[in-house]
């Protein structure tokens, strides 16, 4: 077995650098039918939603250039971003919001670490009086510099979390030109990326590169929402909407419908100067959300003139001891056992980009039609469609954060840690932080601000029971420091090695998903782990014993039970 896994990952595991095969070209119905005019038309924030919506997905000028002397192209926006010159002439027309990787786009081409890709469209929208101009980008890989009529609006890092601007006063100056400058330096740097690589093949995806996801502009009122997050709590049957607002002094209200008569409501003032406010409207027995019934409250809030809709589920996520002292995973205070499965999210004509919000929707309504109640998300953040999907279809979602760092090295964070808990060995990932992939400074600054990131991105979803923070043992941080009093969660460094976590907002469970951790009892013990390699008790590694065993007698011809399984065959189709 040993000399099995040590040639496996020779031959597949620690990415050594291999001439890419020629890749047949594979579509998906929804990709063979798509009609450039019409991509990605939905609303791309559920949670939030107006009625001023242009959607800016569709045919952009394009053209990807080499920086100037070579060198990597991101550190030649980040440091002179206003400095930036749009080319002479684009090359070509890209159908965004695929990236130029993916065959959807029209382009086929991977952008290099010392290229610049470069979008250009016109905007057909003006402020009004009194009205601001709201520019979104759901997201953007991984580094980019937006500009509106030769205006710099702003610079974002971070290839997974959506970001905005307001180009009110940049529109006043006429035109309305939006150009985008885009730098990817994929795994040549150590930023959280997930499984993209230009050194594409076995486990990893093809890299790709710039606008992935939707592109859209908001008319709002001076005084609106800026912000919004929607806590249901079941226990105590009320809704506390907390929302943030461009200015101050007027009335927020809240409007809760179960679309059948019943309604509650509240209201609070923002005071002059003030920044937002909190409103907690009682919620009579509520109606609890589940896979079998996953019932959503519609949500109308009102600031001044600025009208938003939302929604909201009532439900509780957590571990309980059951009849004979067993913790259970538990949904609504009652055990539920999850089927799931480890959605990479991955499309052949579109990459991480889904051909329509019906593809999208199709994976999880298949699943569900196969009997499957939960779904990891593997090491990246989908659209926030997905996650609406997810919600009104009653599938529960294990968030994976986004890893990254040094190199990946399969042997050590994925075959041996699958073998050494059985020997009674436990690695620590305190010390020699290259074996995990996160040896660089930079990776272990930029990771955990990620990392909230996207539990802040998310966290109001009520599909969502679990973060998982690190996918098997890659790119763990050794320590993060984190004000106490955010909001979303606070810092948590336990008493052993390499130890830290994010404990978010009621109704998750945030997992430390590291190599074999060595102080279960950071979170007490009324929290599982959530991950791959996890061993804490005899009983659990008997259970890892077994299982290895009836992998090994499957292999050699015969069932768990040793009985032979020569004559049975293969299972018929249908």
């Amino acid at each position: 077995m040993l000399s099995s896994m040590f040639d496996f990952a020779h031959r597949h595991g620690d990415a050594a650098a291999r001439p890419h095969e020629p890749m047949a070209e594979l579509s998906t119905p929804w990709g063979a039918s798509l009609d450039a005019d019409e991509v990605l038309r939905e609303y791309p924030r559920p949670q939030m939603r107006r009625e001023s919506y242009v959607n800016l997905n569709g045919l952009w000028d394009y053209a990807i250039v080499a920086r100037e002397g070579g060198g990597p192209a991101v550190d030649m926006l980040r440091a002179e971003p206003s400095a930036l010159e749009p080319p002479d002439s684009y090359q070509g027309r890209i159908l965004v919001p695929f990236s130029p990787e993916a065959p959807l786009s029209g382009v086929r081409r991977q952008l290099g670490p010392d290229e610049l890709l470069w979008y250009r469209r016109d905007i057909g929208v003006r402020p009004g009086d009194g009205m601001r101009v709201l520019l979104h980008f759901e997201a953007v890989d991984s580094t980019c510099a937006c500009f509106v009529n030769g205006v710099l609006a702003g610079v974002h890092e971070g290839g997974y979390l959506p970001f905005s601007y307001d180009i009110t006063t940049a529109l006043e100056q006429g035109a309305g030109e939006l150009v985008v400058c885009v730098a990817d330096p994929s795994e040549t740097r150590p930023q959280p990326r997930g499984k993209q690589m230009l050194d594409r093949g076995t486990i990893w995806y093809t890299a790709q590169s710039g606008i992935w996801q939707t592109v859209w502009i908001e008319v709002v009122p001076e005084a609106h929402v800026t912000s919004l997050h929607v806590e249901a709590d079941l226990d105590r049957e009320l809704l506390r909407v907390t929302a943030s607002v461009s200015a101050g002094g007027h009335e927020l209200s809240v409007v809760v419908s179960d679309g059948a008569g019943l309604s509650a409501w509240g209201r609070r003032a923002v005071s002059e100067g003030g920044t937002g406010a909190e409103v907690v409207v009682d919620v009579p027995s509520p109606r609890p959300w589940s896979p079998d019934d996953p019932f959503l409250y519609r949500i109308g809030l009102t600031y001044d003139t600025d009208e938003v809709e939302s929604y909201c589920a009532f439900r509780a996520f957590s571990v309980e001891r059951d009849g004979r002292g067993v913790r259970r995973f538990c949904l609504n205070h009652r055990p539920i056992f999850l089927k799931g499965v480890l959605d990479q999210g991955y499309w052949p004509d579109g990459l991480m980009t889904p051909p329509s919000d019906e593809a999208l929707r199709f994976d999880v309504e298949m699943a569900r039609e196969l009997g499957f109640n939960m779904m990891r998300k593997h090491i990246k953040v989908e659209s926030e469609r997905w996650y609406y999907h997810c919600d009104r279809l009653g599938m529960i979602v294990w968030q994976d954060m986004v890893n990254g760092g040094g190199r990946y090295h399969m042997s050590r964070l994925s075959h041996f840690p699958t073998l050494l808990p059985l020997l009674g060995l436990l690695v620590s990932d305190s010390r020699r932080l290259g074996r995990f992939g996160s040896e660089s400074e930079e990776y272990r600054r930029l990771w955990p601000g990620h990392c909230l990131g996207l539990i802040e991105h998310l966290r109001d979803h009520p599909c969502i029971a679990t973060w998982t923070i690190f996918n098997e043992g890659w790119g763990p941080v050794r320590r993060a420091s984190h004000d106490a009093s955010h909001p979303h969660g606070r810092s948590h460094a336990s008493p052993g090695p390499g130890k830290w976590l994010v404990l978010p907002g009621e109704g998750r469970l945030l997992e430390h998903s590291q190599l074999l951790p060595q102080a279960p009892h950071a979170l007490g013990q009324a929290r599982p782990r959530v991950g791959h390699q996890r061993v804490r008790r005899a009983d659990a590694a008997r259970r890892w014993s077994q299982r290895l065993r009836s992998r090994l007698r499957l292999r050699h011809g015969r069932d768990a039970r040793g009985a032979s399984l020569g004559a049975r065959g293969p299972p018929r189709e249908g």
